[in-house]
């Protein structure tokens, strides 16, 4: 019997996780208490989802370092290196600026941020909460930690007397959450453009170990690409056994990151149905159209620009691209995570799409790090729009300042939800936003965050994918996609 190939394993998942989600949602809404089921089902599902994520991270260092080193070993020379590397960042800067581009007329024309003063004011309510809690238990409040506080609000208890909360209650413990959240974002983006010129600083850690175990890719990447072009150089007895080393290691990885994958449709549901059950459908009633243009913007990118990329330069069929990196693209949007989703992502792209990891090894872990199409158009979406909700006027110039740092600071955002608040900060801080029109701003849009990071995240991983095929096809590459039906009926087992 032919079994379920794993991007519609992964697919069933995600429509049941929202099936889920959406249920316990409607079922629930409005109640002072929720019910026992409640709890217990969201703190299962965040549970598996979270185990899920975590064995993907595990394999994000290992995978990138041993494949980066194996693929410039590989690559050779130092003519070649360079080739590759002027094509790969080309690439990523041309994708980037169209996406920048795209965001930005599209906000102009749809001016999402221009709504009746009704909806204004019910904005900015979702961030302005009304304080039901006395003085004393205010302060105790404002001390805790967001984790502590949001397990507080999951379970909604009474964060000093344990007690049942009230909605009001819990709805203001969730802006106090929202406003700790925005406030570290507004203290890491205080430093301006000097947070930009520490990218290049991180490039060259002090302590590699120590790199690793905070997963700063930037690092990890520059100490790769040097350890494996000195190795290329190495005589040729020396160079062999390095090559072998590296090459087994690689493929014991990418077995284990195999493995691991074949439950990537449980952590799906682990991971999609505890956003759902929270946010439900109320948010995008209030951030309709900002959203909607986030979202068209986005689905101009992929659907558009990057497979006109791969019709001209590649000279490929961009369903074919879209039916390899299916399960990927499934997982991006689960996890909201390029770096987490980067060991699926070089699976796919090898062996669904036919790439070698001559190429695959260096675009993709380069991508995850540097390639934010989908961010930076976020990012000067959000820009715009909070202009035209406070009254800010942008003229050309400002416009185009910010379609500036909006590439200049998606290439310093890690691959992590959310991660790209800081970077939205930065831009409004340079646009001349007000301290106070920032952070409401930047509340109200984090209440929508999350579902637009799912899909920003499918665009990046996509954009990624589509730069290992154009540029190996520039490499005189051929045979892509011949054995992707093979690879489906294998992907499940």
């Amino acid at each position: 019997m032919k079994k379920i190939a794993l991007h519609w394993q992964i697919l069933i998942a995600l429509a049941l996780a929202f099936a889920v989600g959406l249920w316990a949602n409607f079922e629930t809404e409005g109640m002072e208490n929720k019910p026992y089921w409640f709890g217990e089902l969201k703190y299962f599902a965040e549970f598996v989802g979270k185990l899920f994520l975590n064995a993907l991270k595990m394999m994000v260092v290992p995978l990138v370092t041993t494949s980066i080193i194996v693929g410039i070993i590989n690559v050779g020379g130092e003519r070649n290196f360079g080739r590759l590397g002027a094509k790969t960042l080309g690439f990523y800067a041309a994708t980037g600026l169209l996406a920048v581009c795209t965001g930005l007329l599209l906000v102009n024309l749809i001016q999402p941020g221009e709504v009746s003063p009704e909806l204004k004011a019910t904005m900015r309510n979702q961030v302005e909460v009304e304080n039901p809690f006395d003085a004393v238990e205010t302060e105790k409040i404002k001390k805790l930690g967001v984790e502590e506080l949001t397990k507080f609000k999951d379970k909604g208890i009474h964060p000093i007397t344990g007690n049942q909360a009230t909605t009001g209650e819990k709805k203001w413990i969730g802006s106090v959450i929202n406003k700790k959240k925005v406030g570290k974002a507004q203290e890491n983006a205080a430093k301006g453009f000097r947070g930009i010129l520490e990218i290049f600083q991180r490039m060259v850690p002090a302590n590699l170990f120590d790199a690793a175990v905070k997963g700063q890719l930037l690092g990890l990447i520059f100490f790769s690409l040097l350890f494996g072009f000195f190795v290329s150089k190495l005589p040729e007895k020396p160079r062999s056994t390095q090559l072998r080393f590296w090459e087994s290691l690689n493929a014991a990885l990418l077995a284990m990151t195999k493995f691991i994958i074949m439950f990537a449709p449980i952590g799906v549901l682990g991971l999609v149905i505890p956003t759902l059950m929270t946010t439900g459908t109320e948010l995008f009633e209030v951030m309709g159209k900002f959203a909607l243009t986030v979202l068209l913007g986005l689905g101009i990118h992929l659907f558009v620009v990057l497979p006109l990329f791969l019709k001209l330069i590649a000279k490929e069929n961009p369903l074919n691209q879209y039916r390899a990196m299916a399960p990927a693209l499934l997982t991006a949007f689960s996890t909201a995570s390029s770096s987490a989703t980067l060991p699926l992502t070089m699976d796919c792209v090898r062996k669904r799409a036919g790439v070698s990891n001559k190429v695959t090894s260096f675009t993709l872990p380069l991508g995850a790090t540097v390639n934010m199409d989908g961010t930076a158009l976020f990012e000067c979406v959000v820009v715009v729009f909070l202009a035209q909700l406070f009254g800010v006027e942008m003229g050309f110039v400002t416009q185009f300042s910010v379609v500036v740092m909006a590439l200049l600071t998606s290439i310093g955002v890690a691959g992590i939800p959310s991660a790209s608040l800081v970077a939205i900060i930065v831009i409004l801080n340079a646009a001349g936003f007000e301290p106070d029109q920032i952070t409401i701003g930047v509340g109200i849009v984090y209440v929508v965050d999350r579902i637009l990071d799912m899909c920003r995240t499918a665009v990046n991983v996509f954009g990624d994918s589509c730069a290992a095929v154009v540029i190996g096809k520039t490499e005189g590459e051929s045979g892509y996609y011949e054995n992707l039906d093979d690879t489906e009926d294998d992907s499940s087992t």
